[in-house]
């Protein structure tokens, strides 16, 4: 019993991770829509 439950926690923190990573990269993806990246600012000043 104890093995599978182990099992699952393992399968979970996979799961949650993965997720974490998609919801990071999505924010990420958001942000530099809505918002100029500065460094293509300082190329345009340049």
């Amino acid at each position: 019993m104890r093995k599978t439950s182990e099992r699952n926690a393992a399968k979970n923190m996979v799961k949650l991770s993965i997720w974490h990573q998609n919801q990071i990269k999505s924010t990420h993806v958001l942000l530099c829509t809505s918002y100029p990246d500065p460094q293509s600012k300082d190329v345009e000043s340049v």
